[in-house]
């Protein structure tokens, strides 16, 4: 029994000091490769000075397949399993558009807008938020601008925390 005990305490230490000894190990290797990059970046920025304000908007698609492939660069034994999305046509940095804040929203948002509204008033009437209502607001969420987005989910959630609805649904598909 005293040598059962002896080999499971061993065998756990063991275990311990190589996931220890493999963490340090591809960190390392991680670090390594970070240096690396932000040494190539200081040399590529040269001794320009950045503006004091740069406002642009940056694809997302593009950011993911950068990301994606720099972790597959980083862990040689782990190669990107799906392929980069295709960039559509806009360019990958473009200028924020200012005039496009003051055309307000557009007939679309204001009817997703609404029918979100209704969606949720209707829930907080059945005292329930459920699968189907979740499916539901997907689609009028997207249609949303942020601030919109922000107001209804921060409704939903307030209603959940303050009792008034009940979830129904799977933990962790509240939207």
């Amino acid at each position: 029994m005293m040598r059962e005990r002896v080999f499971w305490m061993v065998a756990l230490v063991g275990v311990a000091a190589g996931s220890a000894w493999w963490t340090s190990r591809s960190t390392s290797a991680l670090e390594e490769k970070l240096d690396r990059l932000l040494a190539a970046d200081e040399q590529s920025a040269g001794s320009e000075a950045a503006p004091g304000k740069c406002v642009v908007s940056v694809d997302s698609r593009v950011v993911h397949a950068s990301v994606r492939s720099a972790v597959a660069a980083a862990c040689k034994g782990l190669a990107a399993t799906t392929a980069a999305p295709a960039v559509d046509e806009p360019p990958v940095f473009a200028a924020a558009e200012p005039e496009q804040d003051k055309l307000g929203p557009t007939p679309e948002m204001i009817q997703s807008y609404d029918a979100a509204n209704e969606l949720v008033e209707a829930a907080l009437t059945a005292q329930t938020w459920t699968p189907e209502d979740v499916e539901k607001l997907r689609p009028l969420m997207m249609a949303l601008d942020d601030d919109s987005r922000e107001e209804i989910t921060l409704r939903v959630v307030r209603s959940l925390n303050e009792g008034k609805l009940e979830f129904t649904g799977r933990p962790g598909e509240l939207f």
